[in-house]
Formats: C-alpha cells, sequence, structure tokens
C-alpha cells in the first residue's frame, strides 16, 4: 500500500530491497547486477567491433584499389569550366551593373545631367572585360600563383 502511494524512486527501492531478502533465502532473482550487465556489453562490444574489423579486412582484400576513371577527370573538368564561367560572368556583370550606379548617385548629388553615368558606364564595361580577361589568362605576377 505505501509504494503504491510514494514516487518511482521508491517502488525501485522497494523492488531491490525485495531481490537482497530474496538472494538471501537462496532464491534465483533471473536479474544480473548492473557491473554484471556492464561487462556483458562491454565484451559484447569487444566482440562486435573485432567482428567489423575482419569484414573490412576481407572486404578490402576482395575489392582491388579504384583507380580514377576518365569520366570522373572529365566530369571534374566539366565543373571548373563552368566555375571560371561563372566567375566571369559574375566579375563583368557586376562591374558594369555598379559602376553605372555610383555615376548616376554623383550626377544626382552635383544635379549634372548623365555625364557622369555615362563615364562610369564605359570605366564599369572597361573594368569588366580586364577581370574576364585576367580570369581567362590566369594572370601571375606579385602576389598571384599559377594554377
Amino acid at each position: 500500500m505505501l509504494a503504491f502511494h510514494c514516487g518511482p524512486h521508491y517502488r525501485a527501492l522497494f523492488r531491490l530491497k525485495g531481490r537482497e531478502t530474496a538472494m538471501a533465502n537462496g532464491e534465483k532473482t533471473h536479474d544480473r547486477s548492473a557491473a554484471d550487465r556492464d561487462l556483458g556489453q562491454d565484451s559484447e562490444a569487444a566482440r562486435l567491433s573485432a567482428r567489423l574489423a575482419r569484414l573490412s579486412e576481407a572486404l578490402d582484400q576482395r575489392q582491388p584499389p579504384s583507380q580514377p576513371s576518365d569520366e570522373g577527370r572529365s566530369s571534374r573538368r566539366s565543373l571548373d569550366a563552368a566555375n571560371l564561367g561563372f566567375r566571369a560572368l559574375v566579375e563583368f556583370v557586376t562591374a558594369v551593373v555598379v559602376a553605372p550606379l555610383i555615376g548616376w548617385q554623383i550626377d544626382t548629388w552635383f544635379k549634372t545631367g548623365p555625364v557622369f553615368l555615362i563615364v562610369f558606364l564605359f570605366l564599369g564595361m572597361a573594368a569588366g572585360l580586364l577581370n574576364v580577361y585576367r580570369i581567362a589568362v590566369g594572370q601571375t605576377g606579385p602576389g598571384r600563383h599559377a594554377k
């Protein structure tokens, strides 16, 4: 009756007490202690890791070492080319869009016609083409390393 009204910790304590008295009377409780369970789990984990190691070795012996295929190399080259093309596109578009915006803002501040907008448009196009040229040629020099 008391165990029914108590919390789960007290119920577990009463169950342990009951097992101790059963063991003292020579009865079997069919439950291993926590230390026995931990020892069993450690030895089971050791057996499983040894088995896994043996299986890994067997698989390594059966499979020949993989060689990079021509398809993989060509795929890598096409990705590099796409990356280079996208970078050149972004460099050019950014220069051509940002420079006229700067020119338009200067025209707004000084209340001039589209003089600075046109000047900065040409400067942006020149800067964009120069950036694309540098990307395409792969310019080397101080601070730049050849790839």
